[in-house]
């Protein structure tokens, strides 16, 4: 038999090669891919006639998908609570700031605070980013109410509470979210 690790002829009944000391484990096959239908080997986790992932977990796994929605708009949102604590941060110091101004001033420090903590999370891949992303989206959601009661405009409520409600069913049931932040 050849050796898969040094390419070089080594005896079929050796349970090592002699040439470089690796094991030698037999190709065993137990079924066939699903995908294309060659006969592939009992510990193999992709198929290496068509490159897809045996495993299932393995192919929903990482920031991709519907995943790559709520990255975007994390990144969107810390951007824009940043530009809101600046602007309304001026707003309140000058002749013409108002309550509106400094409500929306004190809920976009926690806002963008949560948002780039959220990112973080998501990209080092912490078990905790799920729960702390639905927060998150609930904090925002109440933060619309409450800007919402504060400037009598209820025309954001209705979006912020709808992505609240998706977004909190997505990082729940998500094979990806689930295969994804495992750390």
């Amino acid at each position: 038999m050849i050796c898969q690790n040094c390419k070089k002829q080594t005896p079929d009944d050796g349970k090592f090669c002699q040439n470089c000391g690796i094991k030698i484990e037999e190709e065993k096959s137990n079924g066939f891919c699903r995908f294309c239908g060659e006969e592939i080997n009992s510990k193999a986790l992709k198929c290496k006639y068509c490159d897809k992932w045996i495993d299932s977990r393995k192919e929903y796994e990482g920031i991709g998908g519907w995943l790559l929605l709520p990255t975007v708009c994390f990144f969107i949102i810390a951007i824009l609570w940043l530009f809101c604590f600046i602007i309304y941060g001026i707003a309140i110091f000058s002749p013409e700031g108002n309550l509106n101004d400094f409500v929306t001033f004190l809920v976009s420090i926690p806002l963008a605070g949560l948002s780039i903590y959220s990112l973080v999370l998501e990209f080092k891949r912490k078990k905790l980013f799920p729960k702390f992303a639905i927060i998150t989206l609930w904090i925002g959601a109440i933060a619309t109410v409450i800007l919402s009661l504060v400037d009598k405009d209820y025309s954001e409520v209705g979006g912020g509470v709808i992505g609240a409600v998706l977004w909190t069913w997505y990082f729940c049931s998500s094979e990806r979210v689930k295969n994804t932040f495992v750390k």
